[in-house]
């Protein structure tokens, strides 16, 4: 049931222009996401999902208890009636496991929450699940409705002015280790908030700041961003965070693999904010300062989901996916590079489908796009020094399937949500595990199948236990040269 009054209704009459260019925006997008929701495939979703559990207060949760929570998006009265017709334009019906347990879990434990009695509760969530689960829409939608069901929380909010440029009072704040995912996350609430009048900016380095600057001072109601340009409009104070009630943590483990901690504890510590906030920190996996941040930031008797029976558990690859591995035989005067070329143009012979090709270098990257041109396959790349314009012509011209090869280096290992890719390439294995199972994540997404390829060579053996032990539990076909080891 959608409540009585829109809050941001009053906004605008100062945003028509704005709003109307972002719903024509959202409007391409939900077009093009229809089909591709049709084709996902919950049930098989649902089973390589079915490890999931939900702890409450250190407690998990019981089986008769998660039955009674709703399956449709329908049965959920407390989203507003806006978002329910986006979900249905989108030809979405049936929540993932991650968004069933973050539902219950918020809108069935935290009904006060909901109507408007916030100051004593507390749900703070974390939320671990397979790439592809659907965490963005797990975390957005019920954020979303909060603001709907609270319009005195809203309406209050002005904007003032510092050195004659205007400060933003953002009400969700969401954090993301890279533009990529930044755009992803921007792209996925452009189409949720279709005709609501909120207004999402989104902000990321690699840019001049000018252009982001002007949309900051048009209005911000959902603030979509990466560390240092976060940092950078919050120090020149063009963003108070003073009237945020929700802050997401996106990718938590990339963003300390990528070595964003100190610019996270500046965000958190050393800006002002509201006494009371809701925190949901979503992870893939939790290693150990993750799991120190979330020791730091939660709320005492915080929710958390996850594989497992705690916090911490080594992720398992998808059971989707399909992982087979050849062995490039190379003695010591070979060119491994040139071998593994020669590996790597066999499969792309038998291979039919969109495939994202993983090296770990970036010089390596660009050679291997440049000989699959000269070979006519026609190939884009996407390192992490291009500039901004060849990223997104890049994964454009991939998601659209203009081409269908991607070599990539591991800036697109985490999150981006690539539809309908069949096949993971990695021209070279990763030499952390963790890494391979994101790599070959990009494919298997949201219950569909895929399959991953490794070329191996003896310069792997470091990681020959760690795969090994990953094969078995994940249940897949362990190729001879590697069981033969152990």
């Amino acid at each position: 049931m959608e409540s009585k009054y829109n809050p941001f209704e009053d906004r605008y009459q100062n945003r028509k222009k704005i709003i109307y260019e972002k719903d024509k925006y959202a409007e391409q997008l939900i077009k093009e996401s229809k089909e591709l929701n049709i084709k996902k495939n919950l049930t098989a979703l649902n089973n390589t999902n079915k490890k999931l559990n939900l702890f409450i207060d250190g407690k998990i949760i019981s089986e008769k208890e998660e039955e009674q929570f709703p399956e449709k998006f329908s049965n959920y009265g407390k989203i507003p009636k806006t978002i329910q017709d986006n979900l249905n334009s989108m030809k979405l019906e049936t929540l993932t496991p991650i968004q069933k347990l973050t539902f219950g879990y918020l809108f069935n434990y935290g009904n006060k929450y909901f109507d408007n009695n916030s100051k004593n509760n507390n749900y703070d969530l974390v939320g671990c699940a397979q790439t592809g689960s659907g965490k963005t829409l797990a975390y957005l939608i019920p954020a979303v409705s909060f603001l709907f069901n609270d319009p005195e929380g809203i309406t209050k909010i002005t904007k003032a002015k510092n050195n004659n440029e205007f400060v933003s009072y953002p009400l969700i704040l969401i954090i993301l280790p890279t533009r990529e995912l930044a755009i992803q996350t921007y792209d996925e609430s452009s189409k949720l908030l279709y005709k609501t009048y909120i207004n999402t900016v989104l902000v990321y380095g690699g840019e001049k700041p000018f252009q982001q600057t002007r949309q900051l001072g048009e209005g911000c109601d959902i603030l979509i961003g990466t560390p240092g340009r976060l940092i950078d409009f919050l120090e020149r104070g063009l963003i108070s965070l003073t009237e945020v009630k929700f802050l997401v943590i996106d990718e938590a483990d990339k963003l300390l693999d990528m070595g964003f901690e100190d610019e996270i504890n500046h965000i958190l510590f050393d800006f002002k904010w509201q006494e009371n906030f809701t925190v949901f920190l979503m992870s893939a996996t939790f290693p150990k300062k993750v799991l120190n941040m979330v020791d730091r930031i939660m709320k005492k008797n915080y929710g958390y989901i996850t594989h497992g029976n705690y916090l911490g558990e080594k992720e398992e690859a998808n059971e989707n996916i399909k992982q087979r591995f050849y062995l490039v035989e190379c003695d010591y005067y070979s060119n491994i590079f040139n071998k593994k070329l020669d590996a790597l143009f066999k499969l792309l012979k038998i291979l039919d489908g969109k495939t994202l090709i993983f090296a770990n270098k970036k010089t390596d990257v660009e050679e291997i796009a440049y000989q699959l041109d000269q070979y006519g396959y026609g190939a884009v790349c996407l390192i992490g020094d291009m500039d901004m314009n060849q990223r997104i012509y890049s994964l454009d011209q991939f998601k659209n399937g203009n081409v269908n090869l991607m070599v990539a280096s591991d800036v697109a290992s985490r999150g981006l949500d690539i539809p309908e890719v069949s096949y993971v390439i990695n021209f070279d294995m990763p030499n952390n595990i963790e890494v391979y199972v994101h790599r070959i994540g990009r494919c298997g997404r949201v219950g569909n199948k895929g399959s991953s390829l490794t070329l191996l060579t003896q310069q792997d053996k470091l990681i020959f236990k760690p795969l090994f032990e990953l094969l078995c539990k994940s249940k897949q076909k362990i190729p001879d040269f590697l069981n033969s080891r152990f």
